[in-house]
């Protein structure tokens, strides 16, 4: 059977810190599962305008269930296949939920 969401979205959470030289350095601190999602990557980057007038190209769009909640902008995510092979690992640019759906580019 089909499933429509075969893949695995996750939240990274990414901290700070400082290191012996005193830089503050990105660090991630492990992946939060989010829920069951479908990627759709494009064939050529989609270009957006967000609310401050700026424009940002988008690579793909995770699908994930309406109940879901939105991500915010600027939030590193990941989605794994079944096998847990990871598929891609981008920053949120906008995500808007619909009645069917939520979309997340990235």
């Amino acid at each position: 059977m089909v499933s429509m969401y075969p893949h695995k979205l996750y939240i990274v959470p990414v901290g700070s810190s400082r290191n012996a030289d005193g830089y503050v350095v990105s660090q991630e601190q492990g992946e939060v599962f989010v829920g069951n999602c479908r990627l759709e990557t494009q064939g050529r980057a989609s270009q957006m305008t967000m609310d401050d007038g700026k424009q940002v190209y988008s690579s793909a769009v995770i699908y994930v269930h309406q109940a879901c909640c939105c991500i915010d902008t600027g939030v590193l995510v990941s989605v794994k296949d079944s096998c847990g092979n990871e598929l891609i690992r981008k920053t949120v640019i906008n995500c808007s939920r619909t009645q069917l759906h939520a979309r997340i580019w990235v």
